[in-house]
């Protein structure tokens, strides 16, 4: 079934990561809107950059994907 809503699972270490680059984009916003607001903006940038997730098959492939491009 097709759905505007995506869900994303994140581990821990993953949650602390968004929670610095948060702090660092805009330290003033709320903790509840961070993670939402950095997941966008990757996500925005790999669209922008033209990045095929489908290519990679592991985090660390994923990481190297934008240098490619």
């Amino acid at each position: 079934m097709d759905s505007e809503i995506e869900v994303v699972e994140l581990l821990d270490h993953q949650l602390r990561y968004l929670e610095r680059a948060t702090r660092s984009i805009n330290p003033r916003m709320p903790a509840a809107f961070g993670a939402p607001h950095v997941i966008r903006a990757i996500l925005d940038r790999l669209v922008e950059r033209a990045v095929d997730l489908t290519d990679a098959g592991s985090e660390g492939e994923i990481a190297r994907l934008p240098k490619r491009n």
